[in-house]
Formats: C-alpha cells, sequence, structure tokens
C-alpha cells in the first residue's frame, strides 16, 4: 500500500476516492468492536483518515444509516456510539 491507501479490514480505498459506503462499514465495525464508543480522533488514527474534522454530511448519514449517537464525553470530545 502507499501513502494515498487506506486500509480498516479488509477494505483498502484510496483516500482520494473513499466512498461513504466503505467509510460507513469501517465505522460501524469500530463501534461494534468499542461499545464504550470513539471519539474521532480515535477513528480517525483507527482507520487511517487523513480529514482533520468528519465530514458533516457523512455524519448524518450515519445518524441515519447505522444509528450512530454523538453524547458529550471527556472536556470537549464528542463519543460516537452505535
Amino acid at each position: 500500500m502507499d501513502k494515498h491507501t487506506v486500509s480498516f479490514g479488509p477494505f483498502v480505498a484510496s483516500l482520494t476516492t473513499m466512498r461513504y459506503t466503505e467509510f460507513r462499514e469501517g465505522v460501524e465495525k469500530s463501534l461494534r468492536r468499542n461499545t464504550a464508543g470513539r471519539t474521532w480522533e480515535q477513528l480517525r488514527a483507527e482507520l487511517k483518515l487523513e480529514r482533520r474534522r468528519a465530514c458533516p454530511e457523512w455524519t448524518k448519514a450515519l445518524e441515519k444509516d447505522i444509528g450512530l449517537k454523538r453524547v458529550k464525553g471527556a472536556e470537549r470530545a464528542l463519543v460516537w456510539r452505535v
């Protein structure tokens, strides 16, 4: 893999062409494994995502598609859960 690819589980995608479905599957798998939830920074590191912030459109879609909930965690962090 070169520096422009990301791997999470069986999925490998180019960072410039990552599709929503690949993102959704990676986030959902991570959150189901980590029932206490994950912050965006934890997800970003685990899934090797380059975006500093989550895409608002994709976040709203995750709320609908996988039942994503974001709750206040320590200090300013939001914890993502399903």
